[in-house]
């Protein structure tokens, strides 16, 4: 299914192919203009992946309250009963299924993890719309 990408061991994604890898640029633009709500203008080309969720800064692990999340993702509590948390990697991987994707997990990413040439379209899409683009 597109857009559903494993966590591997070591805590980097692995896409279809089992190749391990950063969120891709197009899953970051994908999560900026659905975010900013730009999504009409790359529904076309930039399908759904929701693989990263944009957040201003890393929150706290919900569950042991120590690490930094890097994930936001459900859990299962009991049978058909899931709930979302924000989790760190160790957590992620001791709760989850492991999974990315709409209705899985997301990476949480903030500005600062966004590469400059995602930023450049971002930017450039935000003026040709005559939006405020809020990067700084």
């Amino acid at each position: 299914m597109p857009g559903l990408w494993q966590l591997g061991t070591d805590g980097q994604l692995i896409c279809s192919t089992g190749t391990a890898l950063a969120p891709p640029a197009t899953h970051l633009l994908d999560a900026l203009v659905r975010s900013f709500d730009l999504v009409d203008e790359f529904e076309a080309s930039c399908p759904e992946v929701d693989t990263v969720a944009m957040v201003d800064a890393l929150p706290a692990c919900d569950l042991c309250k120590q690490g930094v999340a890097g994930y936001d993702a459900y859990l299962t509590c009991g049978p058909g009963r899931r709930i979302a948390g924000f989790l760190c990697a160790p957590c992620y991987r001791a709760h989850t299924s492991h999974v990315l994707g709409a209705g899985h997990g997301q990476v949480l990413a903030t500005w600062q993890d966004i590469p400059v040439s995602v930023l450049a379209i971002w930017r450039s899409l935000t003026d040709r719309l005559g939006r405020t683009s809020i990067d700084g």
